[in-house]
């Protein structure tokens, strides 16, 4: 087998359809389905300062109602999603998008620059 035909069974298998996780988490009383966020949505989180923009838009962006292709929230809850209490719902939130991306929702940005010092 060629090279070229490696390469092209490495980039179908790469490029194939892939099932998405989700995770069922209780809010505020209500049980919504988080999915998984995409690569370039996570770089966007990861180099964003603002922790709060980041969680809402997350919930907005990736929170359904459960079984169904459905947005649970829309933009125009941004306002009133940020006016809830914070608490126990919005760590359960941040631990299943952690679980789900392996990044911490409220922790500190990463730095997008790379230390280059050497010793």
């Amino acid at each position: 087998m060629s090279s070229s035909e490696l390469r092209d069974r490495l980039r179908a298998k790469v490029f194939a359809e892939h099932k998405v996780k989700t995770i069922p988490v209780e809010f505020f009383g209500a049980t919504i389905e988080l999915r998984q966020p995409t690569m370039e949505d996570i770089v966007k989180v990861q180099a964003d300062p603002d922790r709060e923009a980041i969680v809402i838009r997350t919930l907005i962006d990736y929170a359904f109602v459960p079984g169904t292709d459905e947005r649970a929230f829309e933009a125009g809850d941004a306002d009133s999603l940020k006016k809830l209490p914070f608490g126990a719902d919005f760590l359960r939130i941040s631990k299943a998008l952690e679980e789900l991306t392996e990044v911490n929702f409220l922790d500190k940005p990463v730095s997008s620059s790379v230390d280059q010092t050497t010793t």
